[in-house]
């Protein structure tokens, strides 16, 4: 019953450069916890909230090149761990960037936790409470070329690149992603200069 989301055919917007837009809707709540930084392992710190753990806070190295700030942090493929281990090619980065975004006021997730066995656990109670970004959020972006356009569509869309899917392909929250979040489907968006200027 999910709306298929649009892979290919986005507006390019004003000037030589022109990028190609996209942009992507929440259909289901996200959660995208802050992380503290580990230079040990290679981690960098991210303030979660309602920026997703896959857009880069700030100039970083993603994929053996430093990024820029609102870079997408996802690949068009496998990452190196599991191309090694399945022997395949890793994905390449999608070269795109967060331009602006549409987000409503968080609401907060929780739950209680009832005893198992199977978990050892025997008294339940409350679960972490956290704060999700809310179905219907917009987040607007620039792709380097149609390819990449559409690849990021293909990263985003919950069904993928898949025009007749039977299976969710993509789970963009950090958190809760086997529970059903972080699904969105993807559009396109036309820029629209409203400051009076001329476009160059």
């Amino acid at each position: 019953p999910l709306p298929l989301g649009r892979s290919k055919g986005f507006h390019t917007g004003p000037g030589e450069c022109a990028r190609h837009l996209v942009k992507w809707i929440l259909l289901s709540p996200a959660v995208w916890p802050r992380i503290d930084a580990d230079p040990g392992r290679g981690i960098i710190s991210h303030p979660g909230g309602w920026l997703p753990n896959w857009i880069a806070p700030e100039a970083c190295p993603f994929e053996g090149t430093e990024v820029g700030e609102g870079s997408v942090l996802l690949l068009d493929g496998p990452g190196r761990e599991k191309a090694r281990r399945k022997h395949i090619q890793p994905g390449a980065p999608i070269r795109a960037r967060l331009v602006a975004a549409l987000v409503p006021k968080p609401v907060p997730v929780t739950g209680w936790a009832l005893p198992t066995e199977d978990s050892g656990r025997a008294q339940g109670g409350a679960k972490s409470s956290h704060l999700a970004v809310p179905a219907g959020a917009v987040y607007y972006f620039e792709a380097a070329t149609a390819a990449d356009a559409e690849k990021l569509a293909a990263a985003l869309n919950w069904h993928g690149s898949e025009l007749k899917p039977t299976t969710l392909q993509n789970r963009r929250s950090t958190l809760l992603g086997e529970k059903g979040f972080g699904l969105g489907v993807c559009g396109t968006w036309n820029f629209h200069d409203v400051s009076g200027r001329p476009n160059p």
